[in-house]
Formats: C-alpha cells, sequence, structure tokens
C-alpha cells in the first residue's frame, strides 16, 4: 500500500480493506490532520505517536470516598464561595479607592487655581475719568 490513508478514495478503501483493518487494528500512530490511525506512521500524512495508556487499579474504598457527598465537600464549596464574594468586594473597594484619590487630586488642583484667583490683584476702573479717553 504505497498510498497513504489521507489520499485514498472510497473505491480504493473498499477494494484493501482487509489490509486496512490489519494496519488500523493496532494502531501505533494517529494522523494530526485527518485523524486517522494506523500500526505504520508512512500511512498517515501527519503522524504522530500514540502513548499507551497506562492501567491504574483502584482501591475500591477510594472509589466510593469520592463518589459520596462528603460534608468536606460542601464546607469547601462554601467556603470557595465565600472567598469569591470577599475578592469581589476587595476589587469594588480598590476601584472606589481609585476614584476617591482622583476626585481628592481634582479638588486639590481646583483649590490651587481658586487661591491663585483670590490672590491675584484686581483691576480698579477709574468710573469718574472717562471723557479723556473718548474719541
Amino acid at each position: 500500500m504505497v498510498k497513504r490513508f489521507c489520499k485514498m478514495n472510497r473505491q480504493e478503501i473498499a477494494f484493501s480493506l482487509d489490509e486496512i483493518n490489519q494496519l488500523v487494528a493496532a494502531s501505533d500512530y494517529v494522523c494530526r490532520s485527518c485523524a486517522r490511525s494506523s500500526c505504520n506512521k508512512a500511512n498517515l500524512c501527519k503522524p504522530i505517536r500514540i502513548e499507551k495508556a497506562q492501567v491504574q487499579v483502584a482501591d475500591t474504598k477510594q472509589d466510593e470516598q469520592s463518589v459520596l457527598p462528603t460534608p468536606n465537600k460542601k464546607a469547601f464549596k462554601l467556603a470557595k464561595k465565600g472567598l469569591k464574594k470577599q475578592r469581589k468586594q476587595y476589587k469594588k473597594l480598590n476601584k472606589l479607592l481609585k476614584k476617591q484619590q482622583k476626585l481628592a487630586k481634582k479638588q486639590q488642583k481646583l483649590q490651587r487655581k481658586f487661591e491663585k484667583l483670590t490672590q491675584a490683584p484686581v483691576p480698579q476702573v477709574d468710573l469718574l475719568d472717562t471723557g479723556s479717553s473718548l474719541h
């Protein structure tokens, strides 16, 4: 079989179905682009090696404990919710603090501007001597 599985059409697949079954039965590689599998990486366009899964023997007591809801899980959920609320409140307080600092800075700037305007001498205009400046 010279062609890659990705390039085969239906007639070719039907014609060489027995050979394909032998290659796919104990697949060691899978194609990254088309998700086909084979025991030989030459039959795939972008092969990647399949890692064999290790069988884990678990104790039945541990399985039973993980299935049953325990008060610790409930307490953990409640603590997690409380922590989330606390973070949210902290975020709101930080936002308010920044806003307050910004307003205080703006108030100081306006106060300085006001002091500058009140301390500046006001030019006095003589209302009596207006006849000499007329045309």
